[in-house]
């Protein structure tokens, strides 16, 4: 993922939870899309990347009045089968593709 946005020249941003092993693999820190008393601080780019382990819809709902957002793919790093104890949702995350409206 870090070798395509570097080719791409994208920005990845984080929203929510995602979780370190994630962070790890990705091989650099990801800056947090923060949000402060319900509003979200947004990067200054017209179009970035975002990974996110959930978007609540009350959120999405927030995001796609001012984005464009396309779902490009979903990175699971569980090893285990989805029905194992070991399987963990938090290493689920989505990564999206926003333009600004």
């Amino acid at each position: 993922m870090l070798q395509t946005h570097k080719q791409q020249d994208i920005k990845l941003y984080a929203i929510d939870y995602v979780s370190p092993e994630t962070i790890w693999q990705y091989g650099a820190k990801i800056p947090q899309i923060k949000q402060e008393n319900n509003v979200y601080n947004f990067p200054f780019e017209a179009e970035f990347g975002v990974l996110s382990n959930d978007i609540n819809p009350k959120d999405q709902a927030i995001l796609f009045e001012k984005y464009t957002i396309k779902k490009i793919a979903t990175y699971d790093l569980n090893e285990s089968e989805p029905d194992s104890k070991q399987y963990k949702d938090r290493l689920i995350n989505t990564y999206y593709y926003f333009t600004k409206k």
